[in-house]
């Protein structure tokens, strides 16, 4: 109840105090608004619930009464205002006398038509009186309550002591009186922790109090203020001398402070009414004095009750009263808080006015440690109530206590905390910090008067004992600072007119006694430094005191105890290493310090001194002494223009500029003699000396390579160059190139193709020393040419000679000659040396790699074209099956960096509108088609197709860089004669300052600069250099042996995937006989109903799902199975979430108990062995929470169970995709596992051995592929054929056990969760690439909107999906093909010099939906090429997992070559009998040839038989086509319709929802309110009828199950659909088909409806319908919802009917 009353005691102050009078202050001003916020500013200070029934509660209600009086005024005078005329006259807005009077008593005349004045000037009387009336009712009841629980709380305690004494009586006949029971022990805790807070709290409020003194003090300066800045700087002076007040003595300061902030208040309040600002105007000198500042302007008679603020004044003005309304509240507060502790303790306590985070010295009296300890335990008694004496303080249970920042632990050894450390350190080191603010003060505010404290500081620092001297200096630094306060606090207010300012000839400016624009800045700047000197008081006085302690205190005998490493602080263990730190390297600091004073400002004879003690420091740490001279020198002849001859034309920049930089030499080579240093120490240290070879890794070294990832990046940080420094020298040459592009990097270029051209690296090495003296001789006639004729001999260069050799200033700077006025950019000469540093670097590479040390360290450097000869085998490990993360690696790189190359190839090409790029794409295409036979030729051949793509990017480089002459140097002429070869050669100069870009931009010939430079170019150099290093290394072999056996096993994956297509036909086709005989089984006692009455009328035996067979199943033993997220979320519902946890880690423990016991009987072999139930766990016994941690276990919990949620969402999915795959993945497990013996040419494996793998592939791929329900009946139905199949399988299996492809399977299953589902992700897209095909090209189609991209999705829908069992090559080689073309004739049809692609044109047409460009997709746009690139990658990665498994090359219909167990015809049966059939289709054609033959002439016998022959090729795949399509009786029917028809509804509701997109230039209205506007869009009732006339004809040809019709439908309605879409609608939309999305969308949606079209076309109808969508299931949701859907006809009938008989 107490703590209820202190809140609502805490609520209604804040109220009173803060929120009403500033509503008052801010809302009105007026004699009734000052008396109300008066009394209730008093009422503040002294509000407490239990003195209601004394003068407060008599004080409240005075308030109450008051406001009420002046409610009950304002509604009487208005009433009579209002009613009675004369009054109305005589006090209206008429600036009378009496009008202005009744205004000041706070009585005038609302303005009815201001809503917003009358509620400000109402609002705080109503307010007060409501608030004060609440206050009293509720402080009524709560005192009635409060006697109550008074007296039942007595009583309670008194129970409760003579249970604590009985309990004491008990523990002392026990023997054991010291013992403390729990309860009593968690009391004590909780009484000391609240002990500790309000401490803090108490302390907290005193220090904000002092700091809101001195902020009310230097707000705004005035004689008001002064006195809060006085008892500020005497409370913090107080404080530093040690000087103890009570907290009587505090209180009664704060009683002063209040009341008289209370009447600042009052003062401010006052005089924003126009009689204080007429009494004393705002400019006067005591309005001035005393800070009266006018924030509100007083309306005038006309508009008396406007609310006025002055924006004339600065920020300090509106600031100040808030801040004394802040310090009023924190002051009353603070009272209040004093008054409560002073009637809870019963003795009063000395204290110091303190931080409470403010720390005690170890070494502080001792006699007021342990008077604050024993009051602590004195409050900690009296709160809990107890008789017992307090524990003795070397039991470990004796509850911590906080004393002034010191922790007593239980052995009753002081702890320190961290933040008693941290203000010790600061404590001690005050003196520094004083020094410091004495300097900083000086330097921040320049006068004479701070100029004694730079005077002062510096000879304290130059002192030895500089401590002991700043310590006795503390008094009179504090009273100079404060004198110097004092007296700017003067000049800060506002007095100029009346204060002096000079002294005889001096200004006092001088002395820094001015004001500035804002004083309150200045002020606490001053204070902040004036804290320093109050820190460095109080420790002064603290050092005393412990002198003089220690001086009286006698010796005694002083025992030491070692602590241990844990007993060491953090802040120690950091202040350890900070001062290691120091001891090293604090020499640079100095030195940085020397360059900074050196260098700062002007250059004087002076600050060559610390230059000298700067290079003196070098001198001593052995660096090169020849820079030191140069910098010396230089410093010195620049300090002396400065001071001698300022005309001399030496530049002072150019010279400090050139100093600079030798500094920085300077600091490389300290750096690298530092480096050296250490290591020779750290080897010393070791007794041993420096390897050889230094490395950052002396470890890893060739050996290591293949470790670990660690090791690999380990390794090539120590042997990157010595690797690849070749690679890295012709990228610096390109650097070198691409940011000079003028006439001398020519030569740069042509020594770069002299060293591609040599290709073998023994042949490069041998011209290298030369190429490198080259470098060096080129690099110092460069800089001659930049530092050209000295100006001082008056000579011009004859280029400036008025003759015929006279040249434009761009020539002459294109060509890189001297000139005085193009001066050479000498900043381009740092890539020259960055090339001269790598090679020379590479020249030593080549010196090296011949040394035998190096060769075992770093490797061999070999570019053989053939690795492997002269080897006996591959010294490189086989990657390919990965078994570490760095395989992983190895494979990205070996295997597909070739792919991610030609990308690079083709996105060089695309960017750059160019002949150039135009090359580059042929070459990616190229590369792209033949790619995969180019990886499996010789190596010979490869590396010479490869040195030709490269010499061509070489050759672009170099052509760009000598076209650059006509870019850069004659833009002009060009641009107005031969702008078709600007647009042709993307001519545009890349280095700025030969011309302003401004005056060659023009619209008639604009200049490509998007599309030039050579940065592609440089990175597709880049990755050709390191595929070609790819190329020559030992690990790439691997990859080409893997792409051998993938082209030896071939026929093997097509037999696979071919055996398993056939099965998953025979296994529907028997689903379908058991589907019909059940039916005719279940139906025999009703013969005379027909099939469709059977269909339609939904009882239970048409459900797949049937029970009663399902009883019959024997099903295998199931493994434990993980739980889903549905499941654990289901079990979290109905227990708990901890229980739910608890659970899923017993499951886990069972699982994995389970895989031990498999993999023990896997080790075992057939042993069988008997182990203990894993199921008889012991359930571990819940642990008991306390209450006040059952919270955060709960919450705990739940972010567990989230987290599980999150991991069993992510395992289902992964185990979902899994599923999918299975088949794909079992194919591929085998394929995988003959690759390996091919590969190792192991030919163990016989024919017997390969059937039944692939036997047992198959049946696991068909069951895969099915529902769960279906997977079991097969399993029921095939168990009996497929045993012995399986177990021949497994032993022949196990007798082929390899290790690698077991440690590669485990290294993916033991991968985390995330890694695991990128997997199953990518095993989606490899077993689905050409769905994912054909999504792109849908996608190309969606985004281009174009003729050229409307091919593909129509062949997709009429050709590729129809194709059975799968797509040709023909059609994917067809799709690659026209992409390639497509994307050629994009890219030729993006040059700027065709008519239609000037900006004239291209703004013209920019929302033509017919512009012919854009209709047949070859407008020129930024994003062309985008969508093709990635619809190629997409292909090429579909073609390539063809060619892996074998289903690329081999093609032909299923029933040639299937295997007929009808008929009892095996494989060879099946391919002689196709070979027959094509020799007698050969000799019909060879007849039909003869005949023709007979009658034709020679030349028309030619022509006859070419077309013949051409006709038979086009008539005989058209012919199996069809064939395939309407009369192959090895396809699995299916039933798909229910999926059609739910993408038509989405269609449907697409139409209905977007119908706006379908009309011109409509808005996305209402449905209804067009329809009653009659404003429908023709194009949206054709969209309708359209879709439901296919919903119609597509269910009359399902029920009709006519394949043929179904295709002709198909035919007609994909080449319809393209037309209305793409050519139709947005014509009458005008509106272009990528910009209307609900086209897009609906598009989208009609493709996967052609998708399932085509699926179902291709598969055929089922013989009879299996069971409708909603019969999948036997269940009660299923059962309702079919035979509602049965109804539906019935319902759609009444309601026609019932709508004709209204109307």
């Amino acid at each position: 109840m107490w703590v209820y009353n202190e809140q609502f005691s805490a609520t209604m102050s804040l109220l009173y105090d803060f929120l009403i009078p500033c509503s008052h202050a801010a809302l009105r001003a007026s004699i009734a608004a000052f008396n109300t916020c008066l009394q209730i500013k008093l009422c503040f200070i002294f509000f407490s619930v239990s003195c209601l029934s004394g003068h407060t509660g008599r004080f409240i209600k005075t308030v109450f009464c008051t406001s009420l009086l002046f409610v009950l005024a304002h509604i009487c005078f208005q009433t009579v205002l209002y009613t009675y005329a004369p009054l109305n006259t005589a006090i209206g807005y008429n600036c009378s006398q009496w009008e202005t009077i009744t205004r000041h008593i706070g009585l005038s005349r609302l303005p009815l038509e201001d809503p917003w004045n009358v509620l400000r000037l109402l609002c705080p009387d109503v307010g007060v009186c409501v608030v004060s009336l609440v206050t009293i009712v509720l402080c009524s009841r709560l005192l009635e309550e409060e006697s109550a629980d008074t007296t039942t709380e007595n009583e309670e305690e008194e129970e409760s002591s003579v249970d604590e004494e009985v309990e004491e009586e008990e523990r002392s006949s026990n023997g054991d009186p010291d013992e403390v029971s729990t309860a009593t022990r968690a009391k004590q805790r909780a009484e000391g922790l609240k002990v500790k807070v309000l401490k803090i709290l108490r302390d907290l409020g005193r220090v904000t109090v002092v700091v809101l003194l001195g902020l009310a003090g230097i707000t705004l300066p005035s004689a008001f203020s002064a006195l809060y800045f006085l008892l500020f700087i005497g409370v913090c002076t107080w404080w530093a001398c040690h000087l103890p007040i009570s907290h009587l003595g505090f209180n009664a300061l704060c009683v002063m402070v209040g009341f008289f902030a209370a009447g600042h208040l009052v003062c401010l309040y006052l005089y924003q009414s126009l009689l204080g600002q007429g009494l004393f105007p705002p400019h006067s000198l005591w309005a001035r004095l005393f800070g009266l500042k006018d924030i509100i302007i007083p309306g005038n008679c006309s508009t008396p009750d406007d609310l006025i603020l002055n924006p004339s004044h600065d920020w300090p003005v509106y600031v100040n009263p808030g801040i004394l309304l802040v310090l009023y509240v924190t002051v009353a507060a603070v009272i209040k808080s004093g008054l409560h502790e002073k009637r809870k303790a019963s003795a009063e306590e000395l204290v110091e006015l303190k931080s409470w985070n403010q720390p005690k010295d170890d070494c502080e009296d001792e006699t007021q440690v342990a008077a604050a300890a024993s009051l602590s335990a004195t409050l900690i008694r009296k709160s809990i109530h107890t008789r017992s004496s307090s524990p003795q303080p070397d039991r470990p249970d004796a509850p911590c206590s906080l004393v002034a920042g010191v922790a007593v632990a239980p052995g009753g050894q002081l702890s320190e905390s961290p933040f008693f450390l941290l203000g010790r350190v600061v404590m001690q080191q005050s003196y520094v910090c004083a020094l410091i603010a004495m300097m900083v003060w000086s330097i921040t505010y320049h006068s004479w008067l701070t100029f004694v404290l730079l005077l002062w500081a510096c000879l304290i620092w130059m002192l030895r004992s500089r401590r002991h001297a700043a310590t006795l200096c503390s008094p009179f630094i504090l009273l100079y600072g404060l004198a110097l306060c004092c007296l700017q606090y003067v000049w800060a207010m506002e007095l100029e007119s009346i204060l002096p300012t000079k002294v005889g000839t001096m200004s006092l400016r001088q002395l820094g006694l001015d004001r500035a624009q804002y004083p309150c800045l200045r002020l606490g700047a001053m204070l902040l430094f004036t804290l320093t000197f109050w820190l460095l008081v109080r420790q002064s006085v603290k050092e005393n005191f412990r002198r003089k302690s220690k001086m009286s205190t006698p010796l005694q005998e002083v025992t030491t105890k070692e602590l241990g490493a844990g007993s060491e602080s953090v802040l120690k263990v950091l202040g350890g290493m900070v001062m290691s730190c120091y001891a090293k390297y604090w020499i640079y600091v100095c030195g940085g310090m020397f360059i900074m004073v050196s260098f700062a400002g002007k250059l004087v004879a002076y600050k060559i001194v610390y230059m000298l003690l700067f290079l003196l420091c070098l001198c001593l740490y052995q660096a090169t002494g020849l820079f030191l001279t140069c910098v010396c020198g230089e410093y010195a002849v620049a300090d002396f223009q400065m001071a001698l001859c300022p005309a001399v034309l030496i530049n002072i920049r150019q010279i400090r500029g050139v100093i600079n930089n030798h500094l920085i030499v300077l600091m490389l080579l300290v750096f690298e003699a530092t480096v050296y240093r250490h290591q020779a120490h750290h080897y010393r240290q070791l007794l041993r000396s420096p390897p050889a070879i230094l490395t950052l890794f002396p470890s890893a070294k060739r050996d290591t390579l293949d470790n670990g990832l660690v090791p690999c990046l380990k390794y090539l940080l120590n042997y990157a160059f010595y690797k690849f420094g070749l690679e890295i020298c012709f990228l610096m040459t390109v650097n070198v190139i691409g940011q000079r592009m003028n006439f001398l990097v020519i030569i740069h270029g042509c020594w770069m193709v002299a060293l591609l051209v040599r290709r073998r690296r023994a042949a490069i090495a041998k011209i290298w020393p030369k190429y490198c003296l080259f470098l060096s001789i080129f690099m110092i006639y460069q800089y001659l040419l930049c530092v050209g004729i000295p100006p001082a001999l008056c000579i011009d260069y004859p280029w400036r000679w008025n003759n015929q050799l006279l040249m434009s200033s761009a020539l002459i700077k294109w060509i890189y000659l001297p000139d005085f006025y193009t001066v050479p950019n000498s900043k381009n000469l740092m890539a020259d040396f960055l090339l001269l540093m790598c090679a020379s670097q590479q020249w030593k590479v080549f010196e090296c790699e011949k040394q035998e040390e190096w060769m075992v360290q770093a490797g061999e450097n070999t570019d053989e074209p053939d690795p492997m000869e002269g080897q006996l085998f591959n010294p490189a490990p086989n990657f390919i099956n990965c078994r570490s993360y760095l395989d992983m690696v190895k494979v990205l790189v070996f295997r597909y960096f070739f792919w991610f190359v030609l990308s690079m190839v083709f996105i060089t090409g695309a960017t750059r509108i160019s002949v150039f790029g135009l090359g580059y794409l042929i070459a990616s295409f190229f590369f792209l088609l033949f790619g995969t036979k180019l990886l499996v030729k010789p190596s010979r051949v490869r590396l010479m197709l490869w040195d030709c793509l490269i010499i061509y990017n070489v050759a672009v480089i170099i052509s760009k860089n000598a076209l650059s002459i006509l870019a850069c140097v004659f833009v002009s002429e060009m641009q107005a004669r031969f702008c078709w070869v600007i647009q042709l050669f993307s001519l545009v100069c890349t280095v700025k300052g030969y011309y302003d870009p401004a005056a060659v931009s023009g619209d008639t010939c604009s200049l490509p600069v998007e599309e030039a430079g050579i940065l592609w170019d440089s990175l597709c150099l880049l990755c050709l250099l390191l595929q070609r290093r790819v190329f020559l290394s030992f690990y790439f072999l691997h990859v080409t042996t893997e792409l051998q056996a993938f082209a030896k096993q071939a026929s093997r994956g097509f037999e696979l995937f071919r055996a398993s297509i056939m099965k998953n036909v025979k296994f529907h086709q028997q689903i379908e006989k058991k589907s019909l005989s059940q039916l005719k089984k279940s139906n025999w006692y009703q013969p005379w109903i027909d099939h469709a009455g059977v269909i339609h009328s939904g009882d239970y035996y048409l459900f797949e799902s049937d029970s009663e067979d399902e009883e019959d199943l024997n099903y295998e033993e199931k493994k434990p199975q993980a739980q889903t997220a549905c499941q654990l979320a289901y079990q979290a519902w109905v227990t708990s979430v901890k229980a739910a946890l608890r659970d899923r880690q017993r499951r886990q423990g069972h699982m994995k108990a389970v895989k031990r016991k498999e993999s023990k009987k896997a080790e075992r072999g057939d042993e069988v062995f008997e182990e203990a139930d894993d199921n008889c766990e012991v359930e571990e016994p819940e642990e008991e929470e306390s209450v006040h941690g059952e919270m955060v276990q709960k919450i705990l919990d739940i972010l567990r169970f989230l987290w599980a949620i999150i991991l069993a969402m992510v395992d289902g999915v992964t185990q979902w995709l899994n599923l999918l795959t299975k088949q794909y993945r079992d194919t591929s497990t085998v394929l995988c596992n003959e690759r390996y013996f091919i590969i190792h040419k192991i030919k163990q494996v016989s024919e017997s051995r390969e059937d039944l793998v692939s036997q047992n592939s198959e049946s696991s791929s068909r069951n895969t592929s099915l529902d769960p329900e279906q997977a079991a009946r097969s399993r029921s139905t095939m168990r009996c054929c497929d045993v012995w199949s399986w177990c021949s399988a497994v032993c022949l299996l196990r007798a082929f056990f390899i290790e690698e492809l077991e440690q590669s399977r485990e290294f993916f299953n033991n991968q985390n969760r995330l890694l695991r589902l990128l997997v199953a992700v990518f095993n989606l897209l490899s077993a689905n690439s050409e769905l994912l095909c054909y999504f792109i090209m849908v996608l190309n189609n969606v985004v281009s909107a174009s003729v050229i991209s409307l091919v593909l999705p129509m062949l997709v829908f009429l050709w590729a999906m129809l194709s059975a069992p799968r797509p040709t090559k023909s059609f994917w080689m067809t799709a690659i093909v026209y992409t390639e073309a497509m994307v050629v004739l994009k890219y030729i049809f993006q040059f700027g010099f065709f008519p239609w692609n000037s900006v004239y044109e291209m703004t013209l047409n920019e929302d033509k939906p017919f512009f012919p460009p854009r209709i047949f997709g070859l407008e020129k746009t930024d994003s062309y090429i985008k969508y093709d690139l990635l619809q190629l990658l997409a292909l090429f990665f579909h073609r390539s997992l063809l060619m892996q498994y074998g289903l690329w090359d081999h093609e032909g219909p299923l029933e040639e070559q299937c295997v007929s167990s009808e008929d009892g015809h095996n494989v060879t049966a099946g391919e002689e009998n196709g070979s027959r059939k094509e020799e007698a289709q050969d000799a019909k054609r060879k007849d039909q040839v003869i005949s023709v033959e007979s009658i034709l002439t020679d030349s028309e016998h030619q022509m006859c038989c070419v077309f013949l022959c051409r006709f038979q090729n086009v008539k005989q795949p058209a012919q199996s086509f069809f064939r395939s399509i309407t009369k192959d009786k090895y396809r699995a029917s299916t039933d798909v319709y229910a999926l059609m028809f739910l993408t038509d509804v989405v269609d449907f509701v697409i139409i209905i929802f977007g119908f706006w997109a379908f009309g011109k230039h409509s808005a996305a209205a209402d449905i209804a309110s067009t329809l009653s506007e009659d404003q429908v869009p023709e194009a949206f009732l054709v969209m309708l009828l359209i879709q439901f006339s296919t919903m119609i004809i597509d269910r009359a040809l399902y029920l009709r199950k006519a394949v043929l019709g179904k295709l002709i439908f198909q035919v007609i309605l994909v080449l319809g659909i393209h037309l209305w879409m793409f050519f139709i609608l947005p014509a009458v939309t005008e509106r272009m088909f990528n910009q209307n999305f609900v086209a897009q969308l609906w598009y989208f949606v009609k493709c996967i409806y052609f998708g399932l079209s085509a699926y179902q076309i291709r598969c055929g109808y089922p013989t009879r319908i299996l069971g409708n969508f909603l019969t999948k299931k036997y269940n009660h949701l299923n059962l309702f919802l079919f035979q509602g859907y049965g109804n539906i006809a019935t319902i759609a009938t009444v309601i026609v009917s019932t709508v004709h008989v209204t109307l």
